[in-house]
């Protein structure tokens, strides 16, 4: 097999995972708010009163964690994909032979 078509196959694969993980933190960050909402901050009078007692719950804080951290990761996955472009865009310089 040529060299090319390997190193191809194995662009990818890389490509294909990193879609396959920044798919699952969007879906992550889209999912979590909606069952955070519903279950640490009702909208009724008494899930305001409750609040207080629900934000400090271990369950309330990981679906914090996981929304403050998903948005993270999202954000440093467009930075990684904007530095690669930018990278790509970039011409090498023609290495030269002492």
């Amino acid at each position: 097999m040529c060299v090319v078509c390997k190193e191809t196959k194995r662009m990818l694969r890389l490509i294909k995972s990193a879609i396959f993980v920044y798919s699952l933190w969007v879906i992550l960050h889209f999912v979590v708010p909606h069952i955070y909402t519903q279950i640490c901050v009702p909208k009724t009078i008494s899930g305001f009163i409750l609040s207080i007692f629900m934000a400090p719950a271990p369950h309330c804080q990981i679906m914090r964690w996981a929304i403050y951290t998903s948005g993270n990761m999202i954000n440093m996955m467009w930075l990684c994909v904007g530095t690669w472009i930018v990278q790509k865009m970039i011409p090498e310089e023609k290495k030269q032979d002492p």
